[in-house]
């Protein structure tokens, strides 16, 4: 989901929200039962997800932590406007 933010397709997350949701994926971090996960929390787990030896780094654009971290923010926005 995050990787759908990060190339700016919020149509294609829109249109799969639903699925996950009826799937019982979590889409935002309450429903992963972080509720208080904050802003420290958000740049720890994209600068992790960012490291050298990770896949993310295949995909075909420059990936950054703030990259990541954006779009988690973005995802979470749009996930708790259409819960």
């Amino acid at each position: 989901m995050v990787l759908l933010m990060m190339e700016d397709k919020l149509d294609s997350f829109s249109e799969l929200l639903p699925m996950f949701r009826e799937m019982g994926v979590p889409t935002n971090f309450a429903e992963l039962n972080l509720p208080d996960f904050g802003d420290e929390d958000i740049d720890a787990l994209a600068t992790e997800a960012t490291t050298e030896e990770k896949m993310i780094h295949f995909m075909t654009m420059e990936v950054s932590a703030q990259l990541v971290k954006v779009a988690m923010l973005k995802m979470e926005v749009v996930a708790k406007q259409t819960a």
